[in-house]
């Protein structure tokens, strides 16, 4: 279980950081 957990988290962080570099990305466009 606590595998799973662990495989989720990086997971998500994987998401967050791909999010994060789209919106980071996308802002330095606008500027």
């Amino acid at each position: 279980m606590k595998e799973l957990f662990l495989e989720g988290l990086l997971i998500l962080a994987f998401i967050l950081a791909g999010i994060g570099l789209l919106f980071y990305l996308h802002n330095r466009e606008l500027l």
